[in-house]
């Protein structure tokens, strides 16, 4: 097998399957000495076709479909389709498909017009997970936390770099073990199901990618790292030991099973708390800001940015978390009252951001949050429609609303910060960035 047929198997994410009564139809798939892919129930096992499409090649071949059962059932096979192709969730959701595997009995590749035959090699045909452990931790929800540390620092009155760059690492290794920490407690809780945990979720214990006890030892190695390093910065930070112990008993307390705040309504206030005074105001004080009111008013608004992804996602699995006894402020509301809550979270920021902008006038690049108003609009219109397909992806479109939100703050900030740190010229002095470096002259 040459190495474009390889690359091929190994970096498609869909195949065509064509069985001998001409019916066809695209499935995701992934590599375990055959194919393993989705089809529908009413499949036979049968010899079939199968096409990968490239950019200018195809590679073809022919196989036999054996049917392994429901996907649900099936850890393993189902973790590595997900794994490989973490959109195809939505399909191996669904009750009417079935889990099959094609043994390749023929390969050649398709290009030019010209068809080369290429050897079947089942030991070559498997899946790479070594990246599981990036995914147990989560890093696309970083981005909210790096965001918050950044804005903090850039509306402080200095910026220690090398100082800001720790505390971010810190935060990224507090941010992946209490993620950790919720995947274990809701893998023991049975709270992460195969048909139910929504496409935020690492899905590594419920899908087996990795085992429970190498999973605690690994969380227990960021957890030692993150608290050394944490320890380092209180010792030349101690006044930033407030909003560290606060950061610390929300993310320690909040998914441990039974009497976490999770489970007893205090799930949002614990987020809240966390991202706002938490990470938000620590790494403003760290950087020798004294909170006011204005600096207060954006870190309530971090908070709720961060709050609105997990409530999205409770609201979500509210019916599977009361089975559970969890008792989440989604539950407690019902669909109706959640959804209102939702925009409440979803909209408050923009008028916080404008008063801390009234009371801070060099806080005016906040307003860049403003452009994201088109996104929430679009975010009321999907969560007031029940048949819309993107309430299915409501907790990724959520995050994207937050970062984008942040993303805007952050590069204004950025921008005229890097202007205000020129030297003043006339150009400078009537524009807006003299207005940064100058609040008072426009009072």
């Amino acid at each position: 097998m040459d190495k474009e047929a390889l690359k091929l198997l190994r970096k498609g994410k869909t195949l065509t399957l064509q069985t001998d009564t001409q019916q066809s139809f695209e499935s995701p798939f992934a590599l375990e000495r055959g194919l393993v892919v989705i089809v529908p129930s009413h499949t036979k096992e049968e010899r079939l076709r199968f096409s990968i499409k490239g950019k200018d090649e195809t590679l073809v071949g022919i196989g036999k479909l054996s049917l392994l059962g429901k996907p649900r059932d099936l850890s393993k096979e189902r973790g590595l389709l997900i794994y490989r192709n973490p959109s195809s969730l939505p399909l191996i959701k669904q009750d009417e498909v079935r889990v099959g595997k094609v043994v390749i009995e023929e390969l050649s590749m398709e290009k030019n017009g010209k068809l080369k035959p290429e050897e079947v090699q089942e030991d070559l045909l498997f899946e790479n997970t070594s990246l599981k452990y990036v995914r147990a931790l989560k890093p696309w929800t970083f981005q909210q936390t790096l965001t918050s540390a950044v804005i903090a620092a850039l509306i402080s009155p200095n910026i220690d770099v090398p100082l800001l760059l720790l505390i971010m690492v810190t935060l990224l290794l507090a941010h992946s073990v209490f993620n950790m920490m919720n995947d274990y407690f809701d893998s023991l809780s049975s709270l992460d199901k195969p048909e139910s945990m929504g496409s935020m979720g690492s899905r590594v214990l419920v899908d087996k990618l990795i085992d429970a006890r190498t999973h605690k030892i690994y969380m227990a190695g960021v957890s030692l790292t993150g608290l050394l390093l944490a320890a380092y910065i209180l010792s030349i930070r101690p006044y930033v030991v407030p909003y560290f112990a606060l950061g610390l008993l929300c993310g320690g307390l909040y998914s441990v099973p039974r009497y976490g705040l999770r489970w007893v309504g205090l799930g949002d206030l614990a987020i809240f708390l966390a991202w706002g005074p938490g990470i938000f105001l620590g790494t403003y004080v760290s950087m020798g800001g004294r909170p006011d009111l204005a600096v207060d008013s954006v870190a309530v608004s971090m908070g709720l940015l961060v709050t609105a992804i997990a409530h999205i996602n409770n609201w979500r699995d509210m019916r599977d978390e009361l089975d559970a006894g969890v008792r989440s402020v989604a539950s407690l509301l019902g669909d109706t009252l959640s959804l209102y809550y939702y925009l409440i979270l979803i909209y408050s920021p923009y008028p916080l951001f404008g008063l801390a902008v009234a009371l801070d006038h060099s806080l005016f690049p906040l307003l860049g949050s403003y452009l994201t108003i088109p996104w929430a609009i679009r975010l009321t219109k999907v969560v007031f429609r029940q048949d819309d397909p993107r309430r299915n992806r409501l907790d990724l479109e959520t995050a994207k609303f937050t970062a984008l939100h942040m993303y805007f703050t952050a590069a204004l900030l950025l921008l005229f910060k890097i202007a205000a740190m020129r030297e003043p010229s006339v150009l400078l002095q009537t524009s807006l960035c003299h207005a940064f470096e100058n609040p008072e002259s426009i009072l």
